[in-house]
């Protein structure tokens, strides 16, 4: 089961292959539209138009290239698509950075500029008069305001061929462009060093943008920015690629705040060297604000990207609704297709199965193509002269769902629901609402979203240990299970093991007798039927009995605190217990049996047995319901009777 639905659409006029596109309002009409820039693949030293497609509004596009005047530009290999106000009159224009023709002696090619137009559409400005006529092998490109002026300038990552190696575009405030390298180090200018992504960000809490250099080799680079648009090299390291120090090719890079303290960190995009742009990696650099960063992947993934190809670029977006950025990529080389990391809400991400999101292949953006909210992935392919589009709508379920025996993943929408595996690694997602994930045997990612959500084996043909705080202890149908806001555990029908973590966890038995350790927290345990060991642990824990009493059914408290732990009964149980709320006082004794008819919960202190008298006199016998530690201080005040 995927969460998706795809609708494809062909547009005539095609030429060669979509390789940046961006998601911006062309024609002033209120929706998305996009612009795409393609290349030759085998490459060609010939340039291809940009393009314009129109959105509808009814999920569909249409050619629009004619709302660029001055002549449409064309592109070679375009490698970086910016947007920004250039030109300052408050409309989106487009710089496109472009490395030409693949093939040594790198010849390059003019990178592209197009200004919006009060009307709608671009006018063509990649003239002289605006932008240099330089040739690049322009790898990356960003854009700030490096001067300090107000204006945007643009950083240019040129790495063969051209006038100069990396340079800057400075602004003068109507787009018009001239190049400088006297902000830039000396070594950056020479390109000592290969650099393939750039990120401009502030690193040091200054306040002023700085800019990250991500390597194709070893040794990224940090250019600290004075203020004034001058850059000098950091003497910190930053840390080594995960292909390995000089194997590692850094393919995207972008800003993210993972921890939330309120600094940005760095989302690095790598593949390998050797063997060339083969495999991807997502490196996650964390900042500590004052110009220092450490790898903290494994802290907020839970898993690298398992592919044979690489990844061009991540962009991060709500893809399932539930108000926490996702992160989105598109995959090349010998993987087509995308790869999707959930945020659990935490910014901690969890990979889904690489044809969750079924695409077919080609350049993407994330948007809201019909205006009701919910985003899809516009995904535009080319092939037989014609655009190629996949309109990829996610699908957030309703009510309760079951998977199938296979690879299932599944999107819970705001409400509380039931969401069911079965068979095969599942990706469930509550989303909102006090979710029931039940993933079944194979080893399932449970991402609990909002709310409070519960990991359950209710289908289980046998007994599972479930841990939250430590899923390497997991086995069963639980053994593989990754939880991710999981905050309660329920169990089978037979005799399972359940424990808690640091927080406060409710953990429901079921049958069989089972032994559920609540850890630290404020805990409630059901133990169910069955002959049950209930360890609250540290905190404040709430031991509840709602099933039928009996000999079978007494469960064992074995670390009941006075002054912090309560026992709830079931008034459907404990008919004749009295109202809802504290326990009458004259309700409880202690003693070896009740002393009179107002007696209905009794503590034998000399051997811990709790039972229950209906009716005080000994016309019906007391039911023995629970044992818990000798000579406790106990009154009525341990004891709540619930609904």
């Amino acid at each position: 089961m995927q969460p998706t639905t795809v609708k494809y659409y062909q547009i005539s006029g095609s030429v060669g292959l979509t390789q940046e596109l961006v998601a911006l309002d062309v024609n002033n009409d209120g929706k998305l539209d996009l612009v795409g820039a393609s290349l030759f693949w085998p490459p060609q030293d010939n340039s291809i138009p940009v393009y314009v497609l129109l959105n509808n509004g009814k999920g569909s596009f249409t050619l629009g290239s004619n709302l660029i005047s001055g002549g449409v530009p064309g592109t070679t290999h375009p490698r970086e698509m910016l947007t920004g106000d250039f030109n300052s009159d408050g409309i989106t224009d487009i710089f496109i950075a472009d490395h030409g023709y693949d093939a040594n002696p790198y010849p390059g090619y003019r990178n592209t500029l197009l200004l919006g137009k009060a009307g709608g559409g671009f006018v063509n400005a990649t003239g002289v008069a605006n932008l240099p006529g330089y040739s690049d092998f322009t790898h990356s490109a960003a854009a700030v305001d490096i001067d300090g002026d107000g204006d945007l300038d643009i950083y240019v990552g040129n790495v063969f061929g051209g006038n100069t190696g990396p340079y800057f575009l400075i602004n003068d405030g109507s787009a018009h462009f001239t190049v400088s390298t006297a902000g830039l180090p000396a070594d950056i200018v020479a390109r000592t060093k290969t650099y393939t992504t750039s990120l401009f960000i502030d690193v040091d809490g200054d306040g002023d943008k700085d800019l990250y250099l991500g390597a194709d080799s070893a040794g990224d680079k940090l250019l600290i920015n004075d203020g004034s648009g001058h850059f000098t090299s950091s003497a910190t390291s930053l840390p080594d690629g995960l292909f390995g120090a000089a194997n590692s090719i850094r393919v995207d890079s972008q800003a993210f705040d993972f921890n939330r303290d309120g600094k940005l960190d760095i989302l690095s995009v790598q593949t390998s060297n050797g063997p060339f742009y083969v495999g991807a990696r997502l490196q996650i650099l964390q900042s500590n604000g004052v110009g220092g960063f450490t790898d903290a992947s494994s802290l907020y993934l839970d898993s690298q990207p398992n592919i044979a190809g690489w990844i061009k670029y991540i962009t991060f977006a709500d893809i399932n609704k539930d108000g926490a950025l996702d992160m989105v990529g598109e995959l090349s080389g010998n993987t087509q297709g995308i790869v999707a990391y959930i945020n659990d809400g935490t910014n901690h991400f969890y990979q889904l199965p690489k044809d969750a999101l079924y695409a077919p292949g080609g350049t993407f953006e994330v948007m809201d193509i019909n205006g009701d909210k919910v985003p899809e992935i516009v995904q535009v392919g080319n092939s037989d002269g014609k655009y190629q589009l996949a309109v990829i709508s996610m699908k957030i379920d309703s009510g309760d769902v079951t998977g199938t025996s296979k690879a299932d993943t599944i999107f819970g929408g705001s409400k509380a629901q039931t969401l069911w595996g079965k068979g095969g690694k599942d990706v469930l997602v509550g989303g909102g609402g006090n979710d029931v994930l039940v993933g079944g045997a194979a080893g399932d990612k449970l991402l609990g979203g909002k709310g409070s959500d519960t990991a359950s084996y209710a289908d289980a043909t046998k007994a599972v240990t479930a841990n939250l705080a430590n899923t390497a202890k997991n086995t069963g149908d639980a053994k593989g299970d990754v939880y991710a806001s999981i905050e309660n555990l329920a169990g089978s029908k037979y005799s399972d093991v359940l424990t808690g973590d640091a927080a406060g966890n409710m953990l429901s038995g079921g049958d069989g007798n089972d032994k559920l350790y609540g850890g630290a927290g404020n805990d409630r345990l059901y133990g169910g039927l069955g002959k049950d060991t209930l360890v609250g642990g540290l905190g404040k824990d709430t031991f509840v009995f709602d099933t039928k009493l009996g000999a079978a059914n007494v469960d064992k408290i074995a670390d009941f605190v006075v002054k912090d732990d309560t026992i709830w009964l079931d008034d459907d149980i404990f008919t004749k217990v009295g109202r809802t709320g504290h326990l009458a006082k004259d309700a409880f004794w202690i003693g070896t049996k009740a002393h009179d008819a107002s007696d209905r919960i009794i503590y034998d202190n000399k051997s811990g047995k709790l039972w229950y008298d209906a009716d005080g006199n000994g016309k019906e016998a007391a039911v023995l319901f629970a044992t818990i530690n000798k000579h406790l201080k106990m009154t009525f005040a341990d004891f709540d009777i619930i609904a």
